[in-house]
């Protein structure tokens, strides 16, 4: 039998104490061991931030770029963290908590970032960079993801559905990029989004309903884009909301009649779309709007009589709508309106009389409308304005007296008014003008003495008026000046001399006046000067020589003067020249060769002057031409074939020269020719019956030739020729072909002085647009009289001259004739 196990209290407590230090050290071990493997956990995630990021820079084009300099591995570290790299901020873990590289210019997409690797990135700013490709689906996994700001690069592809995971997101910026497709239907997840900016892309296809349901949204703007359909309902729950921008798409129906449940909006901005209906009257419990923009709709109707609600609206732009009606009186209780433009629309009746207490105004346009009455005297009241714009009205009555109060205006445009009386002395206290245009009105009296005052006027156009008197010298002082339109009013005497200061002009229009004496001779002294028209004046003396080296111009209009000068040393090469216009003037000389070197002429006129010698075969170089007027000068020779090469020739005038030898079959070649003047030269031979061919062709005129042989019957294919057809005073002989009969649209027709016999054709009945026929002195065998019923119409007129059977058949209008045998 064993003995009992006997154990002192001393033996107990020694074994108590060795278990209690024994298990105090596997807790101490314990403990250790799960600190170490949390930690090894914490820093196998950094180096996955470290790797993903290195692999990244690696796949950028411009990856050597100085600020990514601090991207890499520090040899000497005893880990690998990327938290003093440039643009990266960590957490107090030493993970990657925000990635801002804004504005570095890097290049290259975005598929080589391995978004998993980032579980606590909260801030990823990528924007200003030169990224493209696609969005990748992964950035799905940023599940911590508040900021994601990806705008102004070269992004495409669509908005990824995986971006609706982001739950926790408040900022999404994808502006200013190349992103296609529709608006993710996911949008409506993100519950903690304020701002949306998706602006400046390729978005199409609809605004999601689902939007409406971002209630903490404050900002949202869809610019820019494509979108379509109409704006949703549901837009108008998010009553947080301050600035709505949608405008410059393709947005269509109606602005939501509760529109004005938001009222938290300042910035409304619905412009350049497709929206129809009325301006809802809701828009005016918007009492917290700054901005109103509806300009460039399809909207109609009134303007809301209680607009004055806004109070606080410092721009309102409702331009280039339907929009009918008067400008309601309330609009002037918008004392802290800055911008007032209601341009391009259908409104009438007059314009506020109050308009002036609107003291912040700083740009006022009203133009385009119907908008009567006189322009009230108030508005002088508006000292800020900048800019006014009253035109394209039917405004009557005068300019008001004290406009010069406007001191701030550098724009002022009151034209195509009926304005009356004359321009305001006070107009000249206006210093810092650039443009004024009051062109095309009544107004009369002088152009102000003191014009020359408007020192920064670069733009001045007085045109289509009554002014009278001559140009005041002190016009000479605006050097600035760039546009000169005076034409069409009563002006008269020689220009003043101070215009040779006008160095700065490129364009200046003096023509439909009565101004004499030379043209100012430094005109284009500084070669900019791109157009002068200063026609039907009384202009003599030279063309000014500055105009010989003014390789600019570009159109230049002389005609009807009593200029006199050598073509020839007159006139340079002009390389831009499209228009030059010398008509009747005393110009001499020949025509030189150069002229085939102006490769963009489009109209070239030297009618009615004393020009001598042939004309030059270098104008078939023109291959642009489209009027050439040579007529009533003392041009001989053959006319160039090489004129007939001229494809875009539309017009062409030889009239009344000493031009021989015979009419070329390839004037047919020239299919874009409407009317033909080749009257009163010396032309011979047969008309080619390839006229015939010349489709376009509404007037035609060989009259005064010594052509011979038959009319050519190809002449009846000439469906379009309407205006005239005139063989007269030729040696034409053999019957009228009775396919003449076939032109149903001519008005005028002259075959007399010719020897032309035999029966006027059955066919003429179906001329039933003729007015005025000649086919006197000829030799006809019939006469032509109405048919029953007007006998005694006193539209027809038969004489018996020299033996020659005349007959004037004037003004006929639509009368049907017949031939009958007399």
């Amino acid at each position: 039998m064993s003995q009992p196990l006997i154990v002192s209290i001393d033996t107990l407590l020694v074994l108590l104490a060795l278990l209690l230090v024994s298990s105090y050290s596997i807790v101490l071990c314990g403990s250790s061991f799960s600190s170490t493997g949390t930690k090894q956990h914490l820093q196998v995630g950094v180096e996955q931030e470290v790797v993903a990021l290195l692999k990244w820079k690696s796949s950028l084009i411009n990856q050597n770029h100085s600020l990514l300099s601090s991207w890499k591995m520090d040899s000497t570290a005893s880990k690998k963290s990327p938290c003093k790299w440039y643009g990266i901020h960590c957490d107090n873990k030493g993970s990657v908590q925000e990635l801002n590289i804004s504005g570095l210019g890097l290049r290259g997409t975005l598929h080589n970032f391995n978004f998993s690797s980032f579980s606590n990135l909260i801030s990823l700013d990528l924007s200003y960079n030169e990224l493209f490709g696609g969005i990748p689906p992964q950035i799905g996994n940023l599940h911590k993801l508040t900021h994601l700001v990806l705008s102004v690069n070269q992004l495409s592809g669509h908005i990824p559905s995986e971006i609706g995971s982001l739950t926790g997101l408040q900022y999404l910026y994808l502006f200013g990029n190349h992103i296609s497709g529709s608006i993710i239907q996911e949008i409506g997840n993100l519950y903690f989004l304020t701002h949306l900016w998706l602006f400046t892309n390729q978005l199409s296809g609809i605004i999601p309903q689902d939007i409406g349901r971002l209630n903490s949204l404050t900002n949202l703007d869809l610019s820019d884009n494509k979108l379509s359909g109409s704006i949703p309902a549901s837009i108008t729950n998010l009553t947080s909301l301050s600035t709505l921008y949608l405008y410059k798409n393709q947005l269509s129906g109606v602005i939501p009649q509760d529109i004005g449940r938001i009222s938290s909006l300042t910035d409304l901005e619905l412009s350049e779309n497709k929206l129809t209906g009325s301006i809802p009257a809701s828009i005016t419990n918007l009492t917290s709007l700054n901005i109103l923009n509806l300009y460039q709709n399809q909207l109609f109707g009134v303007i809301p009589q209680d607009i004055g609600r806004l109070s606080s609206l410092i721009d309102l732009e409702l331009s280039k709508n339907k929009l009918t009606g008067s400008i309601p009186a309330s609009i002037t209780n918008l004392t802290s309106l800055s911008t007032l433009c209601l341009f391009l629309n259908q409104l009438s009746g007059i314009i506020p009389q109050d308009l002036g207490s609107l003291s912040s105004l700083t740009g006022l346009d009203l133009s385009d409308n119907k908008l009567t009455g006189s322009i009230p005297a108030s508005i002088t009241n508006l000292t800020s304005l900048s800019t006014l714009h009253l035109f394209l009205n039917p405004l009557s009555g005068v300019i008001p007296q004290d406009i010069g109060r406007l001191s701030s205006l550098t724009d002022l445009e009151l034209s195509e008014n009926k304005l009356t009386g004359s321009i305001p002395a006070s107009i000249t206290n206006l210093t810092s003008l650039n443009i004024l245009y009051l062109y095309q009105n009544q107004l009369s009296g002088v152009i102000p003495q003191d014009i020359g005052r408007l020192s920064s006027l670069t733009d001045l156009e007085l045109s289509k008026n009554k002014l009278t008197g001559s140009i005041p010298t002190s016009l000479g002082n605006l050097r600035n000046l760039t546009f000169l339109y005076l034409f069409g009013n009563q002006l008269s005497g020689p220009l003043p001399t101070g215009m040779n200061n006008l160095t700065q002009l490129e364009e200046l229009y003096l023509s439909e006046n009565r101004f004499s004496g030379n043209l100012p001779q430094n005109l284009c002294q500084s070669g900019i000067l791109t157009k002068l028209v200063a026609g039907n004046n009384l202009f003599t003396g030279p063309i000014p020589r500055s105009l010989r080296s003014c390789t600019s111009l570009k159109n230049l209009v002389l005609g009807n003067n009593k200029l006199v000068d050598n073509l020839t040393e007159a006139f340079e090469v002009y390389p831009h020249l499209y228009w030059l216009v010398a008509k009747n003037n005393m110009l001499y000389g020949e025509l030189s060769k150069d002229w085939g070197k102006c490769q963009n002429l489009t109209v070239l006129s030297f009618s009615g002057n004393n020009i001598t010698g042939r004309i030059p075969s270098e104008l078939g170089k023109l291959k642009i031409l489209g009027e050439l007027y040579l007529g009533s000068n003392n041009l001989v020779g053959e006319i160039p074939k090489e004129l007939l090469k001229l494809s875009s020739l539309i017009k062409l005038n030889l009239s009344n020269n000493q031009l021989s030898g015979r009419l070329s079959s390839a004037i047919a070649s020239l299919s874009n020719l409407q009317y033909i003047d080749l009257s009163n030269n010396k032309l011979i031979g047969s008309i080619p019956k390839q006229l015939g061919e010349s489709s376009a062709l509404l007037s035609l005129n060989l009259s005064r030739n010594n052509f011979n042989e038959s009319i050519p019957p190809e002449i009846g294919n000439l469906d379009s020729l309407q205006i005239l057809l005139d063989l007269s005073y030729n040696e034409l002989s053999r019957e009228i072909p009775s396919a003449l009969g076939k032109l149903s649209k001519l008005e005028t027709l002259n075959v007399s002085h010719n020897k032309l016999f035999g029966s006027i054709p059955s066919s003429f009945d179906q001329m039933l647009s003729l007015t005025t026929v000649d086919i006197s002195y000829n030799e006809f065998s019939d006469g032509i009289e109405p048919q029953d019923g007007h006998e005694n119409s006193s539209n027809f007129h038969v004489v018996d001259v020299f033996g020659y059977l005349a007959l004037i058949l004037i003004n006929i209008m639509s009368e049907v004739f017949h031939c009958k045998s007399q």
